[in-house]
């Protein structure tokens, strides 16, 4: 027994819709289980493969029938357009895999064969045995003419790397160029970071400038008068010196054109370490007292001293992950203790400061050898005989 609830008023738009697309028709009402009624143009239309048609009757004053259908199998209602669609959009699907499984595959190219003979000719099997004469000592070319102020001042000149050669406490004695070249880079990356805004420079942090430009400047007179040709910025030192140390004079204020003048400069700085020349000329005479001031110094050494030595000598384990590190600063103060003992500088003629500044090279010294033998119970002993030195001379000349 089956029972159809009551069929609701449809619009037109509605009515129009199920007739002519009947594949879209669909339950109108409720009924019991299995049955469904539904609103067709005729009952040739109801096309279930799983249904039959219990009763089909036509609605006054309307051209359609209302349908009753019965499930047959049990199963809900499957429509045969429903059936097509799948199919349909099956195949379009694998369609496309079909034709790409069909295509054949792209014959390449079998990879050349070469005999042993081949490019035999071509160069020298042994091209040291072609050159002529005496090979220079410069690994690569001049990043500046000969011909320029710096390459001719005196501090490069054959006399001053003898005199330098005698010297126990020359500049390349104390100090390797692998080092000068990790503090430039390692200041460079410094000086990016203080000098970013006007507001950020003139609260502060022309003080770190005039500290690093400071140390540039020291560093660049270091390569300037260096004896070998593998140290780098070698041609273009003497005008790098001259350029740092007049940016660490400016950085003396905060004002808006010292800002400028180290943004300048380290556009300066950049360009070098990239490995462009610096243009400019330079004077013949160094004077250490015009390139950095004391303050400067003394702020270097106390933070090389506080931020490096000290920390990667307190134990065998910060010795042994930081040993580059501690040989690098060690090897910072001590030029930093040379430089002070300049004679442009203030009391380097006093022989307390320079018995002080003397300790202060040769417990560094003794700190790179301890690196170097990789010895953490002397590189202890001889960080603590540095700070015993700095803290001496403090208590006599502040």
């Amino acid at each position: 027994m089956t029972a159809t609830a009551e069929i609701p008023r449809l619009t037109i738009g509605e009515q129009r819709r199920r007739l002519h697309n009947p594949r879209h028709a669909r339950p109108i009402g409720e009924c019991e289980p299995c049955v469904e009624v539904l609103e067709v143009r005729s009952s040739e239309s109801v096309r279930f493969s799983n249904c039959e048609v219990v009763e089909d009757r036509k609605i006054p004053g309307m051209a359609i029938l209302k349908v009753r259908i019965r499930v047959v199998s049990g199963e809900p209602p499957v429509h045969a357009g429903w059936v097509f669609n799948a199919l349909f959009f099956s195949a379009c699907l694998l369609w496309p895999a079909a034709c790409l499984a069909q295509q054949p595959k792209r014959k390449r190219a079998t990879p050349p064969e070469f005999s042993e003979s081949f490019g035999q000719g071509v160069f020298f099997e042994n091209p040291a045995a072609q050159i002529t004469g005496k090979l220079s000592a410069s690994t690569g070319p001049e990043l500046q003419p000969k011909s320029s102020a710096a390459a001719s001042t005196p501090a490069s000149s054959p006399e001053a790397r003898i005199d330098q050669a005698g010297d126990p406490r020359a500049w390349h004695k104390l100090i390797s160029a692998v080092s000068v070249e990790d503090l430039v880079k390692g200041s460079k990356l410094r000086l990016e970071r203080i000098v970013t805004s006007p507001s950020a420079y003139a609260s502060g942090g022309f003080a770190d400038a005039r500290r690093e430009f400071s140390l540039q400047a020291l560093l660049f007179a270091i390569v300037e008068v260096y004896p070998s040709e593998d140290v780098r910025w070698k041609a273009s030192a003497a005008v790098a010196k001259e350029k740092m140390a007049r940016n660490a004079a400016n950085a003396q204020v905060g004002s808006i054109q010292s800002f400028r003048a180290a943004k300048t400069g380290l556009l300066d700085l950049a360009d070098l370490v990239n490995g462009s020349p610096l243009s400019g000329t330079a004077n013949a005479e160094l004077n250490w007292s015009q390139l950095i001031d004391r303050g400067p110094l003394m702020q270097l050494m106390e933070w090389s001293q506080q931020e490096y030595v000290n920390p990667l000598s307190a134990s065998s384990s910060k010795f042994a992950e930081g040993k580059d590190e501690l040989r690098r600063y060690a090897e910072l103060l001590a030029v930093l203790g040379k430089a002070s003992i300049e004679p442009e500088m203030p009391d380097a003629t006093d022989e307390d400061y320079r018995a002080f500044a003397t300790q202060l090279i040769d417990h560094s010294r003794t700190l790179v050898a301890a690196v170097q033998s990789n010895d953490p119970e002397l590189a202890r002993k001889a960080a603590a005989q540095l700070g015993q030195s700095c803290q001496n001379c403090h208590d006599n000349f502040r």
